[in-house]
């Protein structure tokens, strides 16, 4: 009979902490359940504090870097979107945090009186020039993160002395479906890359 080891990695530590306590409580004997730490990762990184990285960003970079030419950009796009640079040597130089999708739509709703709340799993197509209120704020949050990104991307370029051929853009995340098509950057999506 085959066991199954756990390896949990989370930048959420109270939901990996219930996880952990909920696969202990049901291992069965042999099975072994672990996080994982940036120790864990064969990958360098060039930054201030490593061992504040959040280790979905690091699995994301190792990720791209084993299925990307280098040098690559990874974009995740989730609660955060984060928008890494890997260099031409396999190092991961740091990056940026942009403010996810529901993150900025909460913020609107929450801090204004009469801005709804803004749903993106519902496949609605952005018009522009928005008709209502909700393509509005909706084409509004898309324009800026996929903008920020695009620029990020272009001071990544900058900086490395490369140009748009040179560079990987891999793009992953629960909200990468939505962004992609608003994406100046060539890029590759692949779903679920930190999982990978």
């Amino acid at each position: 009979r085959r066991t199954t080891d756990w390896r949990i990695a989370s930048v959420h530590q109270a939901a990996a902490r219930r996880l952990h306590d909920a696969v202990c409580g049901q291992a069965s004997h042999g099975q072994t359940v672990r996080f994982i730490s940036r120790h864990d990762v064969p990958l360098p990184l060039a930054v201030d504090y490593p061992d504040r990285l959040g280790i979905d960003r690091i699995l994301g970079a190792y990720a791209a870097s084993s299925r990307a030419d280098l040098p690559a950009v990874v974009v995740d796009a989730g609660s955060a979107v984060t928008v890494d640079w890997i260099d031409v040597e396999g190092t991961f130089c740091g990056g940026a945090i942009l403010p996810g999708l529901n993150l900025q739509s909460n913020a609107r709703s929450g801090g204004t009186d009469a801005l709804p709340q803004i749903r993106w799993d519902d496949g609605c197509e952005i018009r522009l020039p928005a008709k209502n209120t909700v393509e509005a704020i909706r084409s509004g949050i898309l324009a800026a993160v996929a903008a920020g990104i695009d620029a990020l991307i272009d001071r990544y370029l900058r900086t490395a002395g490369g140009s748009d051929d040179q560079v990987a853009v891999v793009v992953t995340g629960g909200d990468s479906p939505v962004l992609c098509p608003h994406l100046r950057h060539s890029h590759r999506h692949i779903p679920n890359l930190v999982c990978r």
